[in-house]
Formats: structure tokens, C-alpha cells, sequence
């Protein structure tokens, strides 16, 4: 009999454990689940096996099935490397569901989400670097709409980066829809602090992205606010996108910035 707590595994000659399955404890295995994948895949996992048919009989079919894939060690290892630098699948849903403290002065409204609530208002908390990039792209004249891509969410948009050898999702702040003509097109903009630690890595990781996939976008960009000025990385243009991914620190990215925008 094969016993694997969370993270290892024991092999037990001749025992057998008997866990009493009821709501609370298929819960707290699901859970567990949960926190070994991370980004909330369990949940998915849970949406796309649910079968309404056979809930009545076996509710809790899916959620126990998860589990115990995840007990297994060839399975575990596939999921591992299976980690490979892809993005994460978009799918916006009908509505969304934010958290609005409204005594707090720092949530603002903002118009031309794509998602509003009753009264015709996205409400927000943007930091000091993502307001005036949004403020400056709604003075467009051929803006139409905007996305904030909420990290985590189950819906928002995450694109792959590496970071010490290991593959992360990130979450690039603001999708932008504009007129093209009679077409519409899609930005993706990252307004980032060049103080956080992860910039030349996210940096990258855009540009990979970029490179498979420019085609499909109007713009993606890597952005700063330096005192009163935006300075952008137009990760489209191929030449810029080259330098962008030769840089190996902070350091050479904050090179790349000022040389591009000399």
C-alpha cells in the first residue's frame, strides 16, 4: 500500500489507512489538491469534470478524482514536466465579481471597463504607475475599452515567465481595445515598477510572447513612469524585442529603457 502525504512519498508493507469520507473531508483533501498545483487548477479541473447527471449520486466524484491522481507519483512527475513556457488560456466570462470597499478613498471609478457595474462605473484601487498609463490610453482617439486583468482570477489573462529556473504566470495589468477602422484591437500593456525584483524576468517573458504571437495584438508593451513621463518598450517592433531579450538583470533592462527611449 502507497501512502503520499503532501509532498513525499512512503511506501508501508501490508497497511492499509480507511479515511470516513463525508463533506468536510472531501473538502480539506480538495483543498490540499489546490495548494500542491496552485492557481486555482484544481478549481478548473473541478468545472470541466463536474457532471450534473451523476451528481446526485456521486457529488463528489471529481474533486476525489483530482486528489488522488495527484497521490500518484508518475502522475505527479508528468504534471512537473509538463511545465512548459505556454500561455494560459483567456476566456472573459459574462460578469465578474470585485471587491469595492466604498470608505475607502483610494478605490476610484473609472469608465469604459468592459465590465460596469449598476451605475455605469469600473471601481478601483490603481497604483501611482498603472493610473496615469490607463489615463493617457482613454485620451486616445481611438480608444474603446479596457480590461483590468485582476491576477489570479480564474478568467484573467496569464502569460508565461521565468524567474531562478522556475516557470511562473503573470498577469499583465491592462488589456485595451481600440478601433482599427472597422475592426477593433487588442493591446497588451504592463505598467511596471522598475523597483520590484522580478522586471528584466517579466521584461522577457513579454517579449516571448511577443515574438510567437505579435500578429494577434495592436501593441504589447513592457512600461515605466519616470516623474511625469511614460516611457514604453513597444515589444512588437522586432529590434527593440531583441534587445529586450538578451538582458539577463535589472540592470540591462534599465539600459534597454534608456536607450529606447533616448
Amino acid at each position: 500500500m502507497v501512502i503520499v502525504e503532501q509532498g513525499t512519498c512512503k511506501e508501508i508493507q501490508e497497511q492499509t489507512l480507511t479515511v470516513p469520507l463525508d463533506e468536510k473531508s472531501i473538502d480539506d483533501l480538495f483543498n490540499r489538491a489546490g495548494q500542491r498545483l496552485g492557481e486555482g487548477l484544481h478549481l478548473d479541473y473541478w468545472q470541466m469534470h463536474y457532471d450534473q447527471d451523476e451528481a446526485d449520486e456521486m457529488p463528489s466524484r471529481s474533486r476525489l478524482e483530482l486528489f488522488l491522481m495527484l497521490q500518484d507519483e508518475k502522475t505527479w512527475m508528468a504534471l512537473e514536466v509538463a511545465k512548459d513556457l505556454e500561455p494560459l488560456s483567456f476566456l472573459p466570462p459574462a460578469e465578474i465579481m470585485a471587491a469595492v470597499d466604498a470608505k475607502d478613498p483610494a478605490f476610484k471609478r473609472y469608465d469604459k471597463h468592459l465590465y460596469l457595474d449598476a451605475n455605469g462605473h469600473f471601481v478601483a484601487v490603481l497604483n501611482t504607475w498603472e493610473q496615469p498609463v490607463i489615463e493617457e490610453e482613454m485620451a486616445r482617439s481611438d480608444f474603446v475599452g479596457w480590461l483590468r486583468n485582476v491576477p489570479r482570477k480564474p478568467w484573467a489573462l496569464a502569460l508565461p515567465y521565468e524567474l531562478g529556473g522556475e516557470a511562473r504566470p503573470m498577469y499583465p495589468d491592462f488589456l485595451v481595445v481600440r478601433k482599427d477602422g472597422d475592426n477593433h484591437i487588442v493591446d497588451i500593456l504592463e505598467p511596471h515598477s522598475p523597483a520590484l525584483s522580478d522586471n528584466y524576468a517579466k521584461a522577457k517573458g513579454l517579449a516571448q510572447f511577443a515574438a510567437k504571437h505579435a500578429m494577434a495584438f495592436g501593441r504589447i508593451e513592457m512600461i515605466r513612469i519616470v516623474g511625469k513621463d511614460i516611457r514604453r518598450l513597444d515589444l512588437i517592433d522586432a529590434a527593440t524585442r531583441k534587445k529586450v531579450l538578451k538582458v539577463d538583470s535589472d540592470a540591462g533592462l534599465d539600459l534597454v529603457f534608456d536607450i529606447v527611449n533616448a
